[in-house]
């Protein structure tokens, strides 16, 4: 469980985006081939201070953040999803989602952090013993595949139009992987581009209950990884405060890692 932070280093594929955000950031990756501040791949290369968890962990991750509860959505409509497969979920669904939770897209303020449940963290705890074997024999070939965000324009828009501070779900890779929409690779958008952290696998099964409980799914987030320079990925923690009614739940989770990846 962590957060993607680290710009691509090796990327063909922004290059070639017809998107326009009205920003000039956009036009300095989409022409100049310069990513998130401006940076080249180059500059990345070289740096022995490379974007990194150090960098975060100086200040933290602490704001509002919201809950898109998707998978507990698609149980109470009926869906039986694999969340070990390349389920893609649609923004039109998450959508569906956020107003069947009391909200709509005007509740997302600049500044936010977006939780989004597939159930991945579920399937793979409540795993059957002969499945687990078999998916541990399949991995050994091939990259896991799992549900998440299929990538889109439509996604992208409302993300920075919102001007959404981080992402996070408790799937493998947050976007459906296989990536199904390589033009809108969100990884490539997010984290080259707009320098937007992208969380994965975060255990939000306690946040599930409390949201429902309270009929509320916004609330404080704090994340604090440990402060190694140059590293990757290391452990953190994750405290959430849901107010309900005349109390405040807390719920404190202490993850498996706080982590980057170049792709």
């Amino acid at each position: 469980m962590g957060f993607d932070t680290t710009p691509i280093k090796t990327n063909k594929l922004v290059y070639k985006h017809k998107l326009h955000f009205e920003n000039p950031n956009s036009l300095w990756f989409l022409l100049l081939k310069l990513y998130y501040m401006g940076r080249t791949a180059a500059q990345f290369a070289e740096s022995s201070v490379p974007n990194g968890i150090q960098h975060i962990a100086k200040k933290c991750i602490a704001g509002r953040a919201i809950l898109v509860d998707w998978y507990k959505w698609a149980q109470r409509n009926g869906r039986v999803v694999d969340a070990m497969t390349a389920h893609s979920v649609p923004f039109t669904e998450l959508l569906e989602v956020i107003q069947d939770q009391g909200l709509s897209s005007d509740d997302f303020r600049a500044g936010d952090i977006i939780l989004f449940r597939f159930g991945y963290i579920s399937q793979y705890e409540n795993m059957p013993e002969e499945k687990r074997a078999r998916l541990d024999e399949v991995y050994k070939r091939q990259k896991p595949e799992n549900i998440g965000i299929e990538p889109s324009e439509e996604l992208l828009r409302f993300l920075w139009e919102k001007r959404i501070a981080a992402v996070a779900a408790d799937s493998r890779s947050f976007e459906v992987w296989p990536c199904t929409e390589i033009e809108w690779h969100l990884h490539e958008w997010l984290l080259a581009g707009w320098g937007m952290p992208i969380g994965e696998l975060f255990d939000l099964e306690e946040l599930s209950i409390a949201c429902d409980e309270a009929n509320r799914y916004t609330f404080f987030l704090t994340s604090s990884p440990m402060n190694l320079g140059l590293h990757s990925g290391n452990p953190i923690q994750l405290s959430l405060a849901v107010r309900e009614l005349r109390r405040v739940v807390f719920l404190f989770i202490l993850v498996c890692g706080f982590w980057v990846r170049d792709l």
